[in-house]
């Protein structure tokens, strides 16, 4: 008699302080909580059972090692709700038991996920213009009236972030893309934009970029070529192309074309070919170092076989020279 009388009462505190399956009083109830590392999170246990009067916060599952109850808040009673607050920064889990007067209940684990914080930061590059720098300063230089493009570049923005470009500080209307293009832009003005983040754990909700200064040039060149030959000339003759530029700028580029496609892009405002087809159209792109640009009119060759390298006529086997 003595004997069963010691087995109930182990089983009666196996009951109270494990929450056998034999308990009538329902775990309360919880979710996995994905949390950012270092911000003060409150984690929750809820209990639907009426009878509950309590929670008990275990860290682990088995043990009896339990949380202080000074830092446990008690929510209400409507369900029966607990809440742990903690800045953490590590992955860890908890375990909760409902307390049905000297009853409780089988033990439920709350994991606690710790996601790294991400800092917001947003960069701008020109599109197909190369920028210049002026010490640490970017800028580029357009012609006023082109269609121009900035795009800006994010960092842990998260899905969609928004922008707000900004000159000189000022926000520049309806401009809440990633991509800003203009035709008409304000002279040396500094262009920002401002990216909102919706990335999870951010520092912050905000990012500037660095600026870029617009130089608007004004001023149009104008360009026309000519050729030391032709317009009839040897399928190889060397033929030297010269521009005459007016306002040509301080530093400016050429880009030099046969037939839509780029041969030559120089410095230098000449261009010598010596392989041609009858039809080659030749055009000169001359670019402005502040911007603005201009390109000739097209200049056809005529390739002429009759023609040999000296620009000599050749008539049934005879040599000729041009003009005689």
């Amino acid at each position: 008699m003595k004997n069963v009388k010691i087995i109930l009462i182990m089983i009666a505190i196996a009951i109270l302080y494990t929450g056998d399956i034999y308990s009538q009083c329902e775990a309360p109830e919880s979710l996995p909580y994905l949390v950012c590392y270092g911000q003060q999170t409150t984690i929750y246990a809820i209990s639907l059972d009426g009878n509950v009067t309590g929670h008990i916060w275990y860290t682990d599952s088995i043990g009896y090692s339990t949380l202080p109850s000074g830092d446990i808040t008690y929510y209400g009673d409507d369900p029966y709700t607990t809440g742990y607050t903690h800045a953490f920064t590590s992955n860890i889990k908890y375990y909760v038991s409902s307390v049905c007067g000297w009853d409780e209940s089988s033990r439920t684990p709350i994991s606690v996920t710790v996601n790294p914080s991400v800092t917001p930061v947003v960069s701008i590059l020109p599109v197909e213009v190369l920028p210049g720098f002026e010490g640490d300063n970017m800028y580029v230089n357009i012609c006023d009236g082109t269609d121009f493009t900035i795009k800006a570049y994010p960092a842990n923005g998260g899905l969609n972030p928004d922008y707000q470009w900004y000159s000189d500080g000022d926000p520049l209307t309806g401009q809440t893309d990633s991509l800003l293009t203009l035709s008409s832009w304000p002279d040396n003005e500094n262009i920002t934009v401002v990216m909102t983040s919706h990335a999870t754990c951010k520092t912050a909700s905000t990012a500037t970029s660095e600026g870029i200064e617009i130089h608007v040039d004004d001023t149009i060149p104008q360009i026309s070529i000519s050729p030391d030959a032709g317009p009839v000339v040897g399928p190889t003759l060397e033929v030297t192309f010269t521009s005459e530029v007016t306002d040509p700028g301080a530093y400016p580029i050429y880009q030099w074309k046969k037939n839509g496609n780029i041969v030559y892009t120089s410095a230098s405002s000449s261009y010598t070919g010596s392989t041609w087809s009858n039809g080659d159209e030749i055009t000169c792109t001359v670019t402005r170092d502040e911007g603005c640009s201009a390109t000739s009119d097209l200049y056809t060759l005529t390739a002429d076989p009759l023609f040999d390298q000296d620009r000599n006529f050749i008539v049934s086997n005879t040599i000729q020279t041009e003009g005689i």
